[in-house]
């Protein structure tokens, strides 16, 4: 996908509701092919921006660009994108097969071309015996590939997905993510797709956009969005994590962080930018903490603790541990270890590499342009 053209270009998109701004100047590019993520909570924007580009809303400013075309103002039907919305849309007096067919027939494509590519459709998307069906014999998942199938039959330049699986309970979802992502392969669309799943946006995009009060957090590869944050609203909202606040007391082949109120420290590798003094957080994800019964010497980052609180969850056991200064720490530990009870005395250790050195929000971030906050 590096270096081609984009399949979608959005530059400069704004748009305000009164005198909320719900978008506010955001830019991005979707390659071709592409999976990408519009990640972040109720009302940061991410709607309102893809039914922008869609041409269900007006922007205030800034331009959509398809394939190199601006389409900032053609109608909705001229666009030639895809759209999938939470509510699926299906028409209920219309069979399977008529539905999928919808689109083709408003474009006038010839029954003898109608028939097998609706065909091929229901084939794609694993529905090719259901095509005589009504919606109201489908099941929740099959009445998702119904209106996948019927944005995909058109062959559009991009499909726009809204929420798409938030309807279907956890096991469905689960299930659709997977079909969804190896039927995006498969066909190579280009997709922007809207979420404010956490897991969803990781397992399904190729990049994830995060989104907060209508401004773009940070672009970024799953992985990179997930381990190297940009921002203290990446790291809080992209799973779940400590946050130790202190300061930046020592840089070189390591970092040390002295943590407010209190006499521990934190070893962490250096982040460029980031200078001596400087007020920081330390960010360590839940599962990167590990439970020990004893000291290793010469390693960093470890302290004694006490259990105080213990959940099984299955694949994971969740602890809440207290440090000698009375600071809690949040873990997730594998499922398959043996469980700590309350009141155990205990160790946690990470390792400096697991360490997210993030500047207090307020101060300076190298990792952010003037312009694009990420991009």
């Amino acid at each position: 996908m590096s270096g081609a053209a984009p399949a979608l270009a959005v530059r400069r998109l704004r748009k305000s509701f009164g005198t909320v701004v719900a978008v506010d100047g955001v830019s991005l590019d979707a390659a071709p092919g592409e999976f990408l993520a519009l990640l972040g909570p109720s009302g940061c924007g991410k709607s309102t921006l893809l039914r922008m580009v869609a041409g269900l809303v007006e922007p205030d400013g800034g331009e959509v660009v398809l394939a190199g075309e601006d389409i900032t103002r053609i109608a909705v039907h001229q666009r030639n994108l895809g759209l999938v919305f939470q509510s699926y849309a299906l028409f209920p007096h219309m069979t399977v097969f008529e539905n999928v067919a919808f689109g083709l027939r408003r474009r006038s494509v010839p029954p003898p071309e109608l028939g097998p590519r609706v065909e091929r459709m229901l084939e794609l998307v694993r529905l090719g015996p259901l095509g005589a069906r009504h919606p109201r014999e489908l099941s929740g998942g099959q009445q998702q590939r119904v209106a996948l199938a019927r944005a995909l039959v058109t062959e559009p330049r991009v499909l726009l997905l809204d929420e798409p699986l938030s309807n279907l309970d956890a096991l469905l979802r689960e299930e659709m993510r997977v079909e969804l992502k190896r039927l995006q392969e498969r066909l190579g669309t280009t997709m922007i797709f809207v979420t404010h799943d956490q897991a969803e946006a990781l397992i399904l995009s190729d990049r994830v956009v995060v989104m907060e009060a209508g401004r773009v957090e940070q672009i970024g590869r799953p992985e990179e969005v997930y381990r190297r944050p940009a921002t203290a609203f990446v790291a809080r909202f992209l799973g779940r994590a400590n946050f130790l606040a202190g300061t930046l007391a020592e840089i070189g082949s390591a970092a040390v962080v002295a943590l407010d109120g209190g006499e521990l420290s934190v070893v962490a590798l250096p982040r460029p930018g980031l200078e001596r003094g400087q007020p920081v957080h330390a960010v360590i994800r839940q599962e990167a903490i590990r439970l020990g019964p004893a000291a290793e010497a010469g390693r960093p980052n470890q302290f004694a603790a006490t259990v105080v609180f213990h959940a099984f969850a299955g694949q994971a056991h969740h602890y809440v541990v207290q440090l000698g200064d009375g600071r809690e720490l949040e873990i997730a530990a594998p499922g398959s270890a043996p469980p700590l009870a309350r009141g155990v005395r205990t160790r946690v250790e990470w390792s400096p590499e697991d360490v997210i050195l993030l500047p207090v929000p307020g101060t300076p971030h190298p990792a952010l342009s003037p312009e694009g906050r990420g991009l």
